[in-house]
């Protein structure tokens, strides 16, 4: 009874083993997502857009993923990289969120979009969710308003010119 127990127990184990060798392993599949605080930014009122990343680890192993920054204005060639966006540690099914400001004061007024790209990670069968982008409006800077003209000042306009013209009448 004793040897029938051991081998069904050593039967056991190596069907386990055969099993678990026949799971093909899983590297990390990541997705990224972007998005802006706001739609519109003013240059004399907003000194940076305020980007968010978000990574989202959709496989098994728990890592740290970069994603590469561009942007470019609607209209014009070429694009602009900005520095790359770390992660932080993050486990399989869950997510983090990183800030990338990006200063204005270059900018002239237009459409952006801002592109957020990971790399293909080992083993990942699509990389459609690798890429994400978003577009936000910067608006020139609010030229200064034609300044109010005080009433007191007005009246006393108004009263000089009155006496002006009543003066030529005698």
């Amino acid at each position: 009874m004793k040897k029938k127990l051991i081998a069904a127990l050593q039967i056991t184990i190596l069907l386990f083993f055969a099993i678990l060798i026949s799971i093909p392993a899983q590297a990390g599949d990541i997705s990224v997502g972007i998005s802006a605080d706001k739609t519109e930014y003013t240059k004399d009122s907003d000194n940076f857009i305020n980007l968010e990343i978000t990574f989202a680890n959709n496989g098994l192993a728990a890592s740290t993923f970069t994603a590469a920054i561009i942007y470019s204005q609607e209209g014009k060639e070429g694009t602009t990289s900005h520095t790359p966006v770390t992660s932080d540690l993050i486990g399989s099914g869950e997510t983090n969120t990183q800030s990338a400001p990006i200063g204005i004061s270059g900018f002239q007024p237009g459409v952006y979009t801002f592109s957020a790209l990971t790399p293909i990670q080992d083993g990942e069968d699509s990389s459609s969710n690798n890429f994400a982008k978003v577009s936000v409006v910067v608006l020139a800077q609010k030229g200064n308003a034609v300044p109010e003209i005080p009433f007191a000042l007005v009246a006393v306009v108004a009263v000089g010119v009155m006496l002006v013209l009543g003066y030529r009448k005698l």
